[in-house]
């Protein structure tokens, strides 16, 4: 996998934040934790755009439908 270098720019508070987060969570590597946002916002956007093509063939989810999930896939 070959690495590509962005520029960007974040608000003080933002930035600080971040930085913040990336020491706790990726040993201080902004470019990874940042990655790593980045990496999940889009799962987050696929199963998004994959809900809507089911729906648009199935029908909009109902809530009798999600709380039978939730019985049966609890949240650990």
């Amino acid at each position: 996998m070959s690495a590509r270098k962005l520029a960007i720019s974040l608000d003080g508070d933002l930035a600080r934040e971040v930085q913040r987060a990336a020491k706790v969570e990726s040993r201080g590597n902004v470019s990874a934790w940042l990655a790593e946002a980045a990496r999940s916002r889009l799962r987050q956007l696929a199963a998004k755009q994959a809900l809507k093509v089911y729906e648009d063939e199935m029908g909009v989810i109902t809530e009798a439908e999600l709380r039978q999930v939730r019985r049966l896939w609890p949240r650990g």
